[in-house]
């Protein structure tokens, strides 16, 4: 446990995999008891926007912003958020070191990758383009799925909708499709 500890300095890595505030709170109420400490968090984005990460991320974007005051806490985001995120502009906004330690070329290939699977899209976004999603994976685009949608059908609209169907019920040898109505 880390209950009672009283560091001079703490840091917690990838608040957004944290399950929990345990250990950002710890840390948080060590260094508060000591002059002159420092508790450094760092991470990227994640999938789940119920994590102290995403907290982390909203409370720094409200104080860049001047909507909340915290002389005790520096923030500095790098993010894709404004940026189409299928543009080379939105690697430049969320990676700054790209070029020295993070490379333009293998982010690109992976920028492609995740354009031309969706699935994963959401990784990519958040590990690489720091952007907050709240799905784990996309299977189909919502914009590709929006396109297909038709207003006011029917399931009688469905041709196969009655097979398996008899006079007494359900014949139980028989399968009833599943229909999805989007």
């Amino acid at each position: 446990s880390l209950a009672g500890k009283i560091p001079h300095f703490a840091s917690v890595d990838e608040t957004w995999s944290h399950r929990d505030r345990e250990v950002v709170d710890e840390c948080e109420r060590g260094t508060d008891k000591r002059v002159n400490s420092l508790l450094s968090t760092i991470s990227h984005a994640g999938e789940n926007l119920a994590c102290v990460g995403f907290e982390q991320f909203t409370s720094a974007q409200k104080i860049l912003s001047g909507e909340h005051t915290d002389e005790r806490t520096f923030c500095l985001l790098y993010t894709a958020d404004g940026f189409d995120w299928k543009s080379e502009d939105a690697l430049y906004a969320a990676n700054p070191n790209l070029g020295v330690s993070v490379y333009l070329d293998t982010l690109k290939e992976a920028q492609q990758r995740a354009i031309n699977i969706p699935s994963l899209q959401s990784a990519f976004r958040s590990h690489n383009l720091d952007e907050w999603i709240s799905a784990d994976a996309v299977w189909i685009e919502p914009q590709k799925l929006a396109s297909c949608r038709q207003h006011g059908l029917k399931m009688e609209d469905f041709r196969f909708w009655h097979v398996g169907e008899c006079a007494g019920g359900t014949a139980p040898d028989m399968l009833r499709p599943f229909v999805l109505g989007l």
